[in-house]
């Protein structure tokens, strides 16, 4: 799919790009400093994969032009039938607990540590503004106007 970055902003245009892990890789991964970066995302889409996440949606500095991005935002989407979705949380408390505790701050920092990342269930609310994080990622946090996203398959 073809990406498209606002020329002022440096963001992607309104939409959701679907990419797969090669093509995210190729167009994103463009300098030893963003090369860090998705070493941790990596590490993250292991563990999704393994508990069976559908898709990933990838957001933040690092899915902009901006050269030396701090970290990537990352939100996981959780199967909609209840009983997958208890497996994949189950799944997710073995293979790495913080990612299940987000409340707790020690554990997003060693998100943030371990992965360059910030994590959130896709489908969850945000608390501040109400939004599902995945509709949340798509609003300039500083304009409120509307971005795009990019969507990863993992299946």
């Amino acid at each position: 799919m073809h990406i498209v970055f606002d020329k002022d902003t440096g963001l992607l245009i309104p939409g959701e790009y679907k990419l797969s892990i090669k093509e995210f890789e190729k167009e994103f991964v463009t300098n030893e400093e963003r090369r860090i970066i998705f070493k941790g995302f990596q590490k993250l889409i292991k563990i999704f994969t393994a508990i069976e996440c559908e898709y990933l949606y990838a957001d933040g500095s690092f899915v902009t032009k901006k050269p030396f991005p701090s970290d990537i935002d990352v939100c996981w989407h959780m199967h909609n039938e209840s009983s997958k979705r208890d497996q994949q949380l189950e799944a997710l408390l073995k293979i790495c607990p913080p990612l299940f505790f987000l409340n707790k701050i020690e554990n997003r920092e060693y998100i943030q540590k371990e992965f360059c990342a910030d994590v959130f269930p896709a489908n969850t609310k945000e608390r501040d503004s109400g939004l599902l994080f995945k509709d949340f990622f798509q609003k300039d946090k500083h304009t409120d106007e509307p971005k795009g996203i990019i969507v990863i398959d993992l299946l």
